[in-house]
């Protein structure tokens, strides 16, 4: 159901932002503060190793991948881990995906599967008070549903 080679390009992606690599550690910033922190005095750029059961990821390293490439965004843009900073996040990673990615087949499910990664979950907590606790099912309940297709689309016409 999900698009396996998502993956991949979040892979990729990850890569590209992290050319000296990131590992998944413990102690991994929570926080805006502590990323910039933790950039600051160099060494591995870290990714919390929690909740990579039952996500939209082949494996857990998939999963640390994307945190990798998304959390890499929370520096760039200096954007809070909040929901308007996740939100920001959000915007600059299907912008990212859309520049790179424009003539790839799978194009809009990337652009789908990230909206509902980031801003669906996003929005599941705020109503919710926790993340779906199975991700990858709610990934897939999403994508049936074209819950986040409009969202996903409108970075083709901007």
């Amino acid at each position: 159901m999900l698009d396996q080679s998502y993956c991949q390009i979040v892979r990729d992606l990850a890569a590209l932002h992290h050319p000296n690599g990131y590992e998944a550690h413990p102690a991994a910033p929570s926080n805006l503060k502590d990323l910039k922190a933790s950039i600051k005095w160099g060494g591995t750029f870290k990714v919390s190793p929690d909740h990579c059961d039952n996500t939209i990821y082949t494996t857990p390293a998939a999963n640390h991948a994307a945190r990798a490439w998304h959390d890499i965004w929370h520096y760039y843009l200096d954007a809070e881990f909040d929901t308007q900073g996740e939100t920001e996040v959000w915007k600059a990673q299907c912008r990212e995906l859309v520049q790179r990615y424009r003539h790839h087949p799978s194009l809009i499910v990337f652009l789908e599967l990230t909206t509902i990664e980031v801003l669906g979950q996003i929005e599941y907590f705020d109503e919710h008070g926790h993340f779906p606790p199975n991700q990858r099912l709610f990934a897939q309940a999403c994508l049936l549903e074209g819950a986040y297709r409009d969202k996903a689309l409108s970075f083709l016409t901007n």
